[in-house]
């Protein structure tokens, strides 16, 4: 459904009329089709709407209640709280951009590009900022907390690196650019940089990397790391590809101890 057709369908009988058949009939077609009744399809895409508002616009959440049909701001806050497990102020705080609440469904709300601008989503950039402002929640939240207490039994993603031992172990693990942009570029933060520094150092100079190397299209340029035993030889793609991967994958072991601790949401 395009957004004037969210807001101007108000039963399913309308929806079976302007398709051409019965309301039975038309229950029976959209069931075998979409499974699941039209009206709540519409429901489920009018929430989906209020959190792409949410996440990608200003609008006040009053205004984005009443966009979704709802008469009352209670009644949005439940609804949306029984859809997304969180309420839509804590959404939105966390820009959230993932608006869809149930994947298994076949129909979902699709913004149109009047909403998204022309520009196609840039899924590495994404990533990355994804990452950078999930540490800094991270980081902020154990700021008083003994990070080195906690002994940890973490299987490794790779075969190199040694098990992290505790929650600062592992919480270094997820800086793991730092070594590839010493190699490049032969920077490194400084030694005395607290951890809310690493990570704004971390997303600037590696987001000005990953802007360089698709500027000047360098995916596949190979250069020498001398700091392996022996050398080797690693392309940019290789680089960035690996540092987003194994950054999440310790990312998301961390926040799953910190969530067992009430640390994070």
């Amino acid at each position: 459904m395009s957004d004037e057709e969210l807001d101007r369908t108000t039963s399913g009988r309308q929806l079976a009329d302007e398709a051409g058949y019965s309301r039975a009939q038309f229950y029976r077609r959209y069931a075998i089709e979409v499974h699941e009744p039209p009206m709540r399809t519409r429901k489920r895409l009018l929430l989906e709407r209020a959190a792409f508002q949410l996440g990608n616009s200003d609008t006040s959440v009053t205004e984005v209640a009443f966009d979704a049909g709802f008469g009352s701001l209670e009644g949005f806050a439940r609804a949306f709280r029984r859809a997304f497990g969180i309420s839509s102020s804590r959404y939105r705080q966390l820009g959230v951009r993932e608006y869809r609440f149930d994947l298994t469904e076949r129909v979902h709300f699709a913004p149109g590009t009047s909403q998204q601008g022309d520009t196609p989503m840039d899924m590495t950039r994404t990533l990355v900022a994804e990452h950078f402002d999930r540490l800094a929640t991270i980081v902020n939240a154990c700021e008083h907390v003994d990070l080195k207490a906690k002994n940890l039994n973490v299987p490794s993603a790779f075969p190199w690196p040694c098990a992290p031992r505790n929650l600062r172990e592992l919480l270094d693990y997820c800086f793991q650019h730092e070594p590839w942009l010493s190699v490049i570029t032969d920077e490194r933060p400084d030694d005395c940089a607290n951890l809310e520094a690493r990570v704004s150092w971390g997303r600037e100079r590696f987001g000005a990397l990953i802007d360089t190397v698709e500027r000047e299209n360098l995916w596949g340029l190979t250069f020498v790391d001398k700091d392996c035993q022996p050398p080797q030889v690693f392309s940019y793609g290789f680089i960035v590809q690996f540092t987003i991967t194994y950054n999440t994958y310790h990312r998301v072991l961390l926040e799953a101890h910190l969530r067992e601790m009430g640390l994070i949401e």
